[in-house]
Order: structure tokens, then sequence, then C-alpha cells
């Protein structure tokens, strides 16, 4: 009776840490969720049902299609022959106007006047279009195998809508195959620059962390007293102020201030922890620099999965109607079906669920690692790999880990869905629908939140998971009382851990792009041959902030895996820690108290 009225209490924060962790994970596992795991098996067979069935029914190119003038698709049936659109041209050959109910399949497109062009009449003998010579005659090439574009240096609105030039294309296509060696070295760059960043946080972190608060408190209070001094209607960045308006800006950034300054004297407990928390997480990956192998596989697996993706997809929307043009609108138009839309529908799920689920195994696998690696210290255990360990470990808990990214799925295909109807929503007339605008920005805005954080949540759970081998439901409810009791610590570590990412991202992805584009800008054999930087630099970037995305992913995660650990070993050895890393060693005998009083949960 007293547990279950502990359980009405509305301070309730659930059991501290049991002892039979003191020595760490738990060494005796089971499989855990396996129905769960069972239904994500069978979800598979469904998409390899769903698959086998569209591209046995559908057309994977359908969508592409184009039309002449008598609505009949350039390349299929007896048109196989005559593949490309061609327009006729209202203008001259030098600047071609098109008209989008005068189209023809051509055998070809014409290079130059020269060309004798082919076009396809529906039940004519001939083929040859002499009579709509002059109409489609100018210099063109062929695009996606499907349309005919002029070889000047704009093409119309009227074709794709927008003024593309298809000379960029070449120059930046071959500006990529001359720099393609330095994409790879910029992106090896910046993995070396990712772990002097780890290097460097290892020492730094506290000194950039307190230099960012006090900046800051002291930019509020600089920003406030140009405020207060500036004169009224003066022209600013913000528009011309009154002397009301400046001093309600003045004084707002002075409250900021001060209470910032406030927060910070009285949280520099916690912010400490945080500190030596992202230096032990920096020490991890010094110790286990085998954890990098992790993404790039898995970069590997994600890959193939979306291209296979993809192509079931393509031939999921050539499942559908693609009635003949009556308008004279030359290209491809769906009408969906009921089957067709179901098995987007199943798709687009499967998405959302496979990615949560790489998602959810390599952060439980670095959970795991980082679990073995923390309790290490202070014991006598040793010589045995935790990333070994960690992989077959992830066997076991495989349902558990299909459970928790169908929960995150579900939101993300949620969101899809409302993000979609929003977007439709909002093409209405202003006036029409406003409250169905408003409940869905309402219902988008929710499912966000739930989003982040189940996210939040179920990261924790994973670290549980890989602590005690439960079941995620249990798993996610110990996770929940734990960071419950200790909400300061996990939300300013989480917080502050992201900061750093956010920062290491853009100097490490920023540093090596600087470096790449120095190189073809200022080597003989790259700024002789490179008619552009611009879009080399682009895929520098692209490239440099994956990796930097992927580097100090892994950084974040063991900055919430140690914290977690911490609370953990705090609360198992009643107040004092026996398995913290030496960074947060000082923590411990500087804040720390001897006892973990009943209640206190900070």
């Amino acid at each position: 009776m007293g547990e279950e009225i502990d359980h009405q209490d509305a301070d309730y924060k659930g059991e501290l840490t049991g002892k039979h962790l003191r020595d760490g994970p738990l060494n005796d596992r089971k499989c855990t969720d396996l129905l769960c795991f069972l239904l994500f098996a069978l979800f598979w067979i469904g998409m390899i049902a769903v698959g086998v069935t569209a591209i046995t029914r559908g057309e994977s190119l359908a969508f592409t299609r184009v039309y002449d003038r008598n609505g009949d698709a350039c390349g299929v049936d007896d048109a196989q022959h005559f593949p490309y659109l061609m327009f006729k041209n209202k203008g001259s050959n030098l600047k071609p106007l098109y008209d989008f109910n005068s189209t023809y399949c051509v055998d070809q497109c014409p290079v130059d006047s020269s060309t004798i062009v082919s076009c396809y009449n529906k039940g004519a003998a001939q083929t040859t279009c002499p009579q709509f010579q002059n109409e489609i005659d100018y210099p063109t090439l062929g695009l996606f195998q499907r349309f005919c574009v002029p070889t000047d240096a704009t093409l119309k609105s009227e074709l794709l809508n927008n003024d593309i030039d298809f000379s960029f294309f070449s120059r930046a296509g071959s500006d990529l195959i001359q720099t393609w060696q330095i994409i790879l070295a910029v992106g090896v760059l910046a993995l070396v620059f990712g772990f002097i960043y780890i290097f460097l946080m290892k020492y730094l972190s506290g000194v950039l962390l307190w230099t960012l608060l006090a900046s800051f408190v002291i930019g509020s209070g600089v920003f406030g007293y140009i405020c207060l001094t500036t004169e009224p209607n003066h022209l600013t960045t913000l528009g011309r102020l009154t002397s009301g308006q400046l001093k309600a800006i003045a004084y707002s950034c002075f409250g900021i201030a001060a209470l910032s300054l406030v927060a910070i004297i009285f949280l520099r407990e916690r912010i400490t922890l945080s500190i030596a928390v992202l230096k032990a997480a920096a020490h991890f990956l010094e110790d286990e620099p085998k954890i990098l192998i992790l993404p790039p596989v898995f970069l590997v697996f994600t890959l193939l999965f979306y291209v296979g993706w993809i192509l079931v997809v393509a031939f999921i929307i050539g499942t559908n109607d693609f009635p003949k043009p009556t308008d004279g609108f030359p290209f491809a138009k769906i009408s969906w079906t009921p089957a067709g839309i179901g098995m987007f529908a199943y798709y687009l799920f499967a998405l959302c669920w496979n990615h949560a689920f790489g998602v959810a195994l390599s952060q439980f696998i670095i959970a795991s690692t980082v679990c073995l690696w923390y309790f290490k210290h202070g014991s006598r255990k040793g010589g045995v790999s935790p990333i070994g360990r960690s992989f077959k470990r992830s066997v076991y808990h495989m349902g558990s880990l299909a459970l928790g990214s169908f929960v995150i799925g579900l939101a993300q295909f949620i969101k899809f869905i409302l993000n979609y109807i929003q977007k439709r929503v909002t093409r209405l007339p202003d006036g029409e629908n406003s409250k169905a605008r408003f409940i869905v920005a309402c219902c988008s805005c929710a499912v966000a939140c739930f989003e982040r954080g189940i996210k939040f949540l179920t990261t924790h759970a994973y670290v549980q998971i890989a602590m005690t081998g439960e079941s995620f439901c249990k798993a996610t409810t110990e996770a929940y009382f734990l960071s419950l009791r200790n909400a300061m610590r996990f939300g300013m570590v989480h917080g502050f851990a992201y900061l750093f990412l956010f920062l290491g991202q853009l100097i490490i992805s920023g540093g090596a792009t600087a470096v790449g584009y120095l190189i073809i800008t200022r080597t003989d054999s790259y700024k002789d041959v490179v008619v552009s930087p611009v879009v080399p630099s682009v895929f520098f970037f692209l490239t440099s902030y994956i990796i930097s995305h992927v580097f100090m992913g892994i950084y974040g995660m063991s900055a919430d895996t140690i914290i977690h650990c911490f609370a953990m070993d705090e609360e198992i050895h009643d107040g004092t820690v026996q398995h913290a890393p030496e960074e947060l060693r000082g923590y411990v005998d500087d804040h720390l108290s001897k006892r973990l009083l009943v209640g206190d949960y900070e």
C-alpha cells in the first residue's frame, strides 16, 4: 500500500538507483520487447511485398512523361523512337519563345539549323516534319532525355518556370571533376579538425563557456546602454524609435543582464558540472576512437536504404493513373488511386520508422560503450573492448529499439501529414477556414514539441537499457524519474552540449572549407583549370559539415550518457561517486556532499 501511495503523490520522483548497479552495466542480458521486434520484422515483410507489387505493376518513370500537341506520350508505345519533346518557337532562333500548346515528339534535338528533325505524327506514314521545321528550328541540347532546351544562356520561364543558365551546369560539372580529390581531402581534414576540436574542448571548454556567458551578460548591458544613450527618432537598424521605445528596450536589456548574472551565480555549481561532463566526453573519444567507425558504417547502410526507398517510391507513383492531357499541357499529371495512396503512405511511414531505428541503434551502441567506459574507472575491470560488447548487447535489445523508434517515427509521420495539410490550408484565400488554419498550426506545434520531448526521453531510455537490460517501457520510466530528480543537471548539460556541438560544426566545416578554397584558388595546378570556386566550395562545406555533424553527434550523445551515469553513480553510493573519470573528480571533491539526503534530487 505504501508504494501505491508514493506513486499517487504529486511529488513522487521514483526510486533511487539500486545497489545492483554498483559495478556498472549488468552482464546478464535477455531479449527485451521481443514482440515489438517481430512486429518490426513483419513490417519489413510488408515493405518487401509492397515493393514487389509496385515494381510489377508500376512504371518507374511514368511521372516524367511528356506529351505532344495531340496528347500522345513521347518515347512510349508507337512513339518510342521519338523520346524528346520540342516546343514550337514563336520567337527567333536566338531568342526562342515557347508555346506549351504546340509541342512535338522528336527523334533528336537539333544541334544547329542544319539538323533534320523527325516528328511523331500519329497515323501518318512519314515521320519527317518539314512543315514544322521553321517552328522548332533552333539550337538545342537534350535534358534528362526528355526535353530539347536551347543552348543559349537562359531557358525562358515558360518552360520550367525559372531562368536557368545551362552553361553554369556544364562549368560546375567540369569544376567538380577537376576538384574531386580536394573534396575528399577536405572530408579527411574535417575529421582531423574534429579531433583537434575535441582535444581543445578537453582543456578549454571551461574558459570558452565562461567567456560566452560573460559575453552575453556584458553584451546585454552594453546594448541596453547604447539604446539608453541613443537620440530619439534617430535612424537605427530597428527603424526610427521614440524615447519611450528606446527606454523600454534598454531597461529590458538591463533586466536580462541582471537576471542572467544572478542565474549564473546561483547555478555556478551546475555550470561547473556541465564543463566537467563536456571534458569527460572529450576524454571518452580520446580513449575509444574506434567508436568513430560507427557513423560511416551506418551511413553506408542508410544510403543503400534511401536509394532502394526512392526506387520503390518511383514505382509506387507509377502505379497510379496518368490521364491523357486534354488541354495541350505537355507534362504528366498524376491521378492518385486509393491503392497508390495506401502504398505511398506505408512507405512514407517506413522511411520515418527505419530512419529512427537506425538512429536508435547507433545511440544505443554509443551509450553502452560510454557506460562500460565510465564504470571501468575506479574498478578492477579492464581489457575488455566496450565497443564489441555494445554491438553484441544491441542484438538483445532490438525489440526495445524498434519500440522506441516506432514512437519517434510515428510522431514524425504525423508531423509530416500536418505540415502537408497546413501548406494546403495556407493556400486558401485570406478569411477562409481561419479556424482550420489555427487548429492545424496548434496541432503541428504540439506534435513538434512532443517529438523533441520524446527524443530526449528515448535517448536516456537507451542509456538505461544499456545499464540494466530492462524493457523499453520500464527503462523509459526509470530514465524519466532519474532525469526528473536531476532535471537541472540534465537540462544544462544537454543545452551546453548542443551549444558546443553547433560551434564545433561551424568551426570544423568553416575551417575545412577555407582550406579547400585556398587550395583551388592559390595553387597553380587548380586555379588555372577551375572556372569558378563557388560550386567546389559549396561541396567542400557540405562534405565537411556532414562529417562534423556525425563526429559532434557522438560527442553530444557521450555527454548525455556521462551525466546519466554520473547521476546513477551518485545515487548508488549514497552521495559519493566511485567511478567518475578524472575530469569529474574535481567537481566531486569541491561540490558533492558525502551523503545523499533523502528527497534532495539536485
